[in-house]
């Protein structure tokens, strides 16, 4: 299974929490929901004669607002931890949910249903409920409907997948073994199940193979092997092979360094690796299939030719079906 990613890179930076709040205001309405009904001889009324006495917090952005009630509900939100720079995971936590209304500048209350919390990055507002995401870009017309992306499910090997949108730039995913139970909470950018008794979770950060972990278990959730950044299968019927990658910080300063089953930190460099992540080839400094800027190999035909360059600077060619591991 080709590793499951989102290809909207559009908002691929995290949505900021870049607000500008105003001083809370209370007394918030009953029904929560903009209401249209105030007097007209009421001062500083917002766009469509909203009353702002009725929320309690009024926040603008570039024209259109942001209204938000406190409430006693509760809902569940991904939290970053970090270290030198590199994202470590992110853990899923309930935290306060608010009853967030996105109130355009044309008047409008573009929202059906409250969120429970939002981000704004500049020209767009992104609300969110429930592991749903809806984004409005923010026009000199007001907000306009941008795209919407709510949790999905696809099964690999008897393994339930699920993608939720808790922040803006990426989805996460949670794993649900055949058995019924969770084997992975949905904290993971990237999951893949390149095989029925493997599977492989990255903790950090999708935006680059030098950010992440891959751990790759076994059906009993045993860590196997988390030696190296990044690791991809290409499997077909005559059998498979991985490509295993790990970086160095000369080469990006936020690399997250990775050990080996000993404890020592792991090289620079690529392997060809087996299921469990062990190497079946020596160690590469140069790794590329096809064009020099392609490392993916799942996605390749299985004449299509590895180019490599060992550590002794030697350049080697040889087909993808040349290096297969026979199942």
């Amino acid at each position: 299974m080709k590793k499951l990613l989102s290809v909207l890179m559009v908002l691929v930076l995290i949505f900021s929490a870049c607000s500008k709040p105003e001083e809370p205001i209370s007394e918030p309405s009953e029904s929560g929901k903009p209401s249209e009904e105030v007097s007209s001889e009421e001062e500083n009324l917002l766009p469509g004669g909203i009353n702002p006495e009725d929320y309690d917090k009024v926040e603008e952005y570039e024209g259109s607002f942001v209204l938000s009630n406190k409430t006693d509900k509760t809902c569940t939100k991904a939290v970053f931890s970090s270290a030198d720079g590199w994202v470590v995971d992110h853990r899923l936590e309930e935290c306060p949910a608010d009853d967030v209304w996105f109130l355009s500048s044309s008047g409008e209350t573009v929202n059906d249903e409250p969120y429970q919390y939002f981000d704004w990055l500049i020209g767009y507002l992104a609300g969110f409920r429930n592991g749903t995401i809806e984004v409005y870009e923010i026009t000199e017309n007001g907000l306009e409907f941008y795209f919407s992306e709510s949790p999905e499910t696809k099964e690999y090997f008897g393994y339930k997948v699920t993608s939720y949108r808790w922040f803006g730039s990426t989805p996460c995913y949670g794993v649900v073994a055949p058995d019924g139970s969770v084997f992975a909470e949905p904290n993971y950018e990237i999951v893949d199940i390149p095989f029925e008794d493997r599977i492989l979770l990255f903790d950090g950060s999708i935006q680059s193979w030098y950010f992440t972990q891959c751990n790759i278990l076994d059906p009993e959730g045993n860590i196997i092997n988390n030696s190296y950044n990044h690791v991809e299968y290409f499997v077909c019927d005559e059998g498979y092979i991985g490509i295993a990658f790990c970086g160095n910080k000369e080469d990006d300063p936020e690399h997250r360094q990775t050990f080996d089953l000993d404890g020592n930190p792991m090289p620079s460099g690529f392997w060809l690796v087996d299921k469990d992540g062990n190497p079946v080839s020596e160690k590469y400094s140069k790794f590329y299939v096809r064009e020099e800027w392609n490392w993916v190999i799942n996605s390749a035909a299985k004449d299509d030719l590895i180019h490599v360059t060992t550590e002794d600077g030697e350049n080697l060619s040889f087909t993808l079906e040349s290096v297969l591991i026979k199942d």
